[in-house]
């Protein structure tokens, strides 16, 4: 590969990083209540806090997922 080749590969990386998920899968860290939200795809920390219960959202590569805050 010559340099122009592995600068567009890692541009591509980079990108498909940034395109990926950010609601992590697995259980939820331990943490202050209502400030993790849970999604059927996952779980994010809360952009916004409030009560355990209460609606949220965590962006993924396909959009924002709603959730509860846990």
């Amino acid at each position: 590969m010559n340099r122009l080749e592995r600068q567009f590969a890692l541009a591509l990386l980079m990108m498909a990083s940034l395109l990926m998920s950010a609601a992590a899968a697995g259980p939820p860290p331990s943490a202050p209540p209502g400030s993790i939200c849970v999604t059927p795809q996952g779980w994010c920390p809360a952009v916004k806090h409030g009560p355990p219960g209460a609606p949220c959202a965590c962006q993924t590569g396909n959009g924002w997922v709603q959730g509860t805050l846990k």
